[in-house]
């Protein structure tokens, strides 16, 4: 099982130089949640951060974009090994777009309660009084 970058390349954050995506644990794969319609923090996914290809595989990078090999590798340094984070979902956009699915899904019961017809109220006069 592996992680294709293609399929995570809108999780970028250029200013940190990170990826930080939705993990399954379970499945050990990436898994988008449904956007859309999240009302709540995932229980079953986490948010895991780790570097960019870049800083992953240096000397691959450079292959691929036409570099020499050593290119960075005196500034940078050549790591054999990294680490995922875990991200607490707080840090991450995704409490944002909790809150405007939630707006969004109350705006939208007001607008339907307003298109409901209201019919004027029946009096329970059942004749006449004297």
């Amino acid at each position: 099982m592996h992680i294709v970058f293609s399929d995570i390349e809108n999780y970028y954050d250029e200013d940190k130089r990170t990826y930080t995506i939705p993990y399954n644990p379970k499945t050990h794969e990436f898994q988008e949640p449904d956007y859309r319609n999240i009302k709540e923090l995932p229980k079953d996914l986490i948010a895991v951060s780790f570097p960019s290809e870049r800083l992953l595989d240096r000397i691959g990078w450079n292959r691929h974009y036409g570099f020499e090999l050593t290119h960075g590798l005196a500034k940078q340094g050549l790591k054999l090994q990294f680490e995922a984070k875990q991200i607490p979902w707080e840090k991450t956009f995704l409490v944002g777009l909790i809150k405007s699915n939630l707006k969004t899904e109350k705006n939208q019961q007001k607008t339907a309660e307003k298109q409901q017809p209201t019919y004027p109220k029946q009096s329970k006069n059942k004749g006449r009084r004297m």
